[in-house]
């Protein structure tokens, strides 16, 4: 396949300060109809740059196990990423190993999906393809996971937040400032799972611009909670 697209991310939602030459882990995954595809990168920030290019990032298809009806078991290619150590296998949401499996097969039904673990004690957000049908996440574009992210930052004119929900809910997106204090309310009500957006202008509660500085964006929901970090420039 020869599809293109452009991947930004901004250290500046780190949890902490980021250093000169640390290491981060990449991963990324993505849905088609031809599957479930993953990749996983590690490179070093380099203050020094401006806009760090990673060069051409090619995806793989994520393994996916077979089923061997005269031994009972299931078996999987091996992932060929340096990153990937292992493997943790599903039965529906429910994880059936308490140890990451670093064989490549497993004793059980047909039924089985897999997830790769990646250095770190991470595990891929998707399994194999035939899970995601079940759960119609290709057709209805129904997120796995939680995300929220906040771009750009610093910024002058406006922010865009985005979010993933995988399950329905009261959902608030808010903005505070350095004191506590709530400055907007930019999302109070439920919806359903999806993927969403909206964007915050600087401004407070009755549309006034509030000062320049730093601002925090919050994501609450009954199961999941984050905040991302601002600054405001006039």
């Amino acid at each position: 396949r020869h599809d293109l697209g452009v991947l930004w991310f901004d250290v500046g939602n780190f949890m902490r300060p980021w250093q000169d030459g640390e290491e981060v882990i990449l991963i990324i995954e993505a849905l088609h109809e031809d599957g479930v595809f993953y990749q996983v990168f590690k490179f070093k920030l380099d203050q020094g740059i401006d806009i760090q290019e990673l060069g051409k990032l090619e995806l793989e298809p994520m393994p996916v196990p077979e089923h061997d009806n005269i031994l009972s078991k299931v078996h999987w290619p091996e992932s060929k990423n340096a990153q990937v150590i292992g493997y943790s296998v599903y039965q529906g949401d429910i994880r059936t190993n308490s140890e990451v499996i670093q064989a490549k097969e497993y004793s059980g039904g047909e039924d089985i999906t897999l997830r790769l673990v990646i250095k770190g004690g991470y595990e891929t957000v998707y399994a194999s393809r035939e899970e995601q049908v079940q759960k119609g996440s290709i057709d209805k574009h129904i997120p796995l996971a939680f995300s929220f992210g906040v771009y750009p930052s610093p910024f002058t004119r406006r922010t865009q937040i985005n979010y993933a929900l995988p399950v329905p809910g009261a959902v608030e997106v808010m903005v505070y400032d350095v004191t506590g204090k709530r400055v907007k309310t930019l999302v109070s009500k439920k919806l359903e799972p999806g993927y969403y957006k909206i964007a915050w202008c600087g401004d407070d509660e009755i549309g006034r611009t509030v000062a320049a500085g730093v601002y925090f964006i919050l994501l609450n929901t009954e199961d999941f909670e984050s905040q991302r970090k601002v600054v405001f420039v006039h």
